[in-house]
Parts: structure tokens; C-alpha cells; sequence
């Protein structure tokens, strides 16, 4: 930890007694080391102007602290989450300082802050199903709803979401070959979740460019037969429901919740008030 008038690490340019001194307690808590946000978006905000657009007109809607670390350890580009205790925002990158080729992930996790901060729900997982089954369950009902809000948003600024949509759908189909038809409820819900996902932004795409066909949902189909007729039940009650406001947002992951018979084993919360 740097002296009291040494620069402060987060390469801020001020001393570290007038900077992150006072926060020294919580940045122990972050496995990470910790940037000043002008340090880490310098380069992006130079290189894309769909980047720029985007931090000019929206950051300040985001009131709660933003702590912007580094951590090598990632296995995605990105990752952000809410830190309830502290109630401030964190986002970790395996790359600093970032270059255009982040633009799009860094827009997309700062337009969720906003989200939260307007009470869009998400889902978390109660310690019990967290210690004895897929940890990223939570995580992929909670993008169901949020990620096509968030990239919506994001049209005007001039992202391209097909290039996204399609790198994703690359390693989601890889992943997906490797599996077998999900039968435990746990494994239902994960995949009708990814199934709605593919589906809602591929709606959200299309407002940009039409495509005639989804070349990932037919593959979905055909991979899991038995399968895709009741996520696509989901997905026509889940349009026909709406899911573009806070409430609407929540009556769907309760219901979804329920029908897996999961309610002991999920939750919805809505930050800052949930812990």
C-alpha cells in the first residue's frame, strides 16, 4: 500500500492521503487492484465515439460510487455486480486500460447500473442452491430480462448489437453441444432462461437491421427437440406478459420462479434495498 504522500495507485494523479486513503478498508475487501476511472476509460473514450456518446449522455444518471479494477483472472472480458454491504458498483476488466474493442461490454455493464438504480429486479441465489448446483443459475434468469432493457438502450448510440449477438451466439452454441437435454428443474430453468435470452435480443437486433431467420434458436430447436416446445411456450407467455418495466420485469421471474417450484432456492432483489 503506498505511503500517505505517495501518487495513489488508482493512477488518479493525486496523492494517496487525498484520495483512496479513506477508502483503504473497503479496497482490502476487493481481490483486485483498483483504478481511477479516467485512467481506465482514457483510451476508450478516444476510440469510439458510440462509447463517447454513450459516457456523455448517461454516466451521470449513475449516483452510486463505481469501483473500476483489474483482475487477470477473469474468464470473460468483463464482470460487474452491485456490493450490497458498501452499496457501490464493481466492475472488473482482465485488460486495462481499455481500447474499443471494450466499448460495447463497458456501455452495456455501466447501462445496468442504471437499471438498478431505477429498480429493475434481478435474481440471486439462496446460499442452499448456490452450494449444491449450478452457480450461474441466477445469473443467466437475471439476463433473460435485463440484457435486452440494457441493449435496447444502447441502440441509439450507434452499437453494433449483431456483431455482439453473433459472438455470443458462437460460444453459446459451443457450450450448448456438450449437453444433453436438461431434465431436473434447475437444469429447465437455466436453459429456458438462455432460450428467452437468444430470443428477446434477437427482437432487439432487429430493430436495427431485420434478419429473416434465427440460425441460433432453429439450432436450439433441433439440439434440444424435446425440450424447446415448452421454452417456447415461456417465451410467447413472457411477450405476450411485457417485461419492460420494473414491475412487469418482477411479476415474470416470480412466476418463473414458481413454476420451477424454486422459490426455496431463488430470490428476487432489487438493489440498494436488498442485501
Amino acid at each position: 500500500m503506498a505511503e500517505r504522500n505517495e501518487p495513489c495507485p488508482c493512477m488518479s494523479g493525486l496523492k494517496y492521503k487525498k484520495c483512496c486513503f479513506k477508502r483503504e478498508l473497503i479496497l482490502k475487501k476487493i481481490p483486485c487492484q483498483t483504478y481511477h476511472e479516467s485512467y481506465v476509460l482514457q483510451n476508450l473514450l478516444e476510440s469510439s465515439p458510440q462509447f463517447k456518446s454513450f459516457y456523455e449522455a448517461e454516466r451521470s444518471k449513475i449516483t452510486r460510487n463505481i469501483i473500476w479494477a483489474y483482475d487477470p483472472e477473469l474468464d470473460s472480458n468483463v464482470r460487474a455486480t452491485y456490493l450490497p454491504k458498501i452499496k457501490e458498483n464493481l466492475i472488473a476488466f482482465n485488460n486495462l486500460p481499455l481500447s474499443s474493442e471494450d466499448a460495447f461490454d463497458t456501455a452495456h455493464e455501466l447501462q445496468h447500473f442504471i437499471c438498478n438504480e431505477e429498480g429493475y429486479p434481478s435474481v440471486k441465489l439462496s446460499e442452499l442452491l448456490a452450494a449444491q448446483t449450478n452457480s450461474n443459475l441466477a445469473a443467466a434468469l437475471s439476463s433473460s430480462l435485463n440484457d435486452p432493457i440494457v441493449n435496447k438502450r444502447l441502440l441509439s448510440f450507434g452499437f453494433d448489437l449483431w456483431a455482439q449477438y453473433d459472438k455470443d451466439s458462437a460460444k453459446e452454441k459451443a457450450f450448448m453441444e456438450k449437453t444433453a437435454e436438461p431434465q431436473s428443474p434447475t437444469e429447465k430453468l437455466y436453459f429456458t432462461a438462455y432460450y428467452v435470452t437468444k430470443a428477446l435480443l434477437w427482437d432487439v437486433c432487429c430493430l436495427s437491421s431485420a434478419r429473416n431467420s434465427n440460425d441460433f434458436l432453429e439450432w436450439y430447436d433441433s439440439h434440444f427437440p424435446n425440450f424447446s416446445a415448452e421454452a417456447r411456450e415461456t417465451l410467447a407467455w413472457i411477450k405476450e406478459q411485457g417485461y419492460e418495466t420494473p414491475e412487469k420485469a418482477e411479476a415474470v421471474y416470480t412466476k418463473l420462479i414458481t413454476r420451477f417450484e424454486l422459490d426455496k432456492s431463488l430470490k428476487i432483489v432489487t438493489y440498494p434495498v436488498d442485501n
